[in-house]
């Protein structure tokens, strides 16, 4: 979700993760986990991302696609209005 807040204005915008499919290799015991996000496509407001985490050694983790939604606050709130209506 980082990566996906650096495509959007935060001033004026809403990011919401609307969906996770991981894959887990190998478990972390010691150490860091080192991780890259690529954007992989764009549909409107969509966002899909190729997540692969490592560990020190460069040995793959886990990797997945992650899915990000970014609105507009105004039209955030006109949601909430028509749903609290």
């Amino acid at each position: 979700s980082r990566a996906a807040m650096e495509r959007m204005d935060m001033e004026k915008d809403i990011l919401f993760g609307i969906g996770i499919d991981a894959r887990h290799v190998r478990p972390g015991v010691e150490g860091y986990i080192h991780a890259t996000a690529d954007i992989i496509g764009e549909d409107g407001e969509k966002q899909y991302w190729n997540v692969a985490a490592y560990d020190d050694d460069g040995n793959l983790m886990s990797d997945g696609m992650f899915t990000t939604q970014i609105i507009s606050k105004e039209r955030f709130e006109q949601r909430m209005a028509e749903k609290n209506a």
